[in-house]
């Protein structure tokens, strides 16, 4: 019987091990953080970077995305990660951490003109 529980929790443990992202990332500097800012030209904005070196963007006036980013100690390059409005889309091409700061680098339209947004990390969803 000890032996059956001992292969049980064993399996269990594997089984959780496997499918949780909590060690995938370490030294990934953005890895689990959430970032928020209210921008005048973007809008509310939450950034959330998730496991699997997935990112995620939402606002309170556009459609947001799921993107990839790839970490290089405070910077991180971002992929399909966008915002469309009614009018326009967003492409936000990487970020620049600072302590508890996040600066997104992005650009409307064309893709010619690049703008900066300071974010603000949060400690825990609102």
């Amino acid at each position: 019987m000890k032996t059956y529980c001992t292969k049980i929790m064993i399996g269990i443990i594997a089984v959780i091990t496997a499918t949780s992202c909590i060690y995938d990332a370490p030294g990934d500097r953005f890895y689990r953080t959430l970032w928020e800012s209210a921008d005048e030209s973007l809008g509310d904005i939450t950034l959330e970077f998730l496991c699997n070196d997935q990112i995620m963007v939402t606002c309170s006036s556009a459609a947001g995305s799921y993107g990839t980013y790839e970490s290089d100690g405070t910077a991180a390059t971002f992929a399909d990660l966008t915002l469309t409005y009614p009018d326009r889309k967003v492409t936000i091409r990487e970020g620049h951490r600072d302590n508890d700061l996040l600066f997104i680098v992005w650009t409307s339209g064309d893709g010619k003109t690049t703008q900066q947004t300071q974010m603000h990390r949060l400690s825990a969803y609102k």
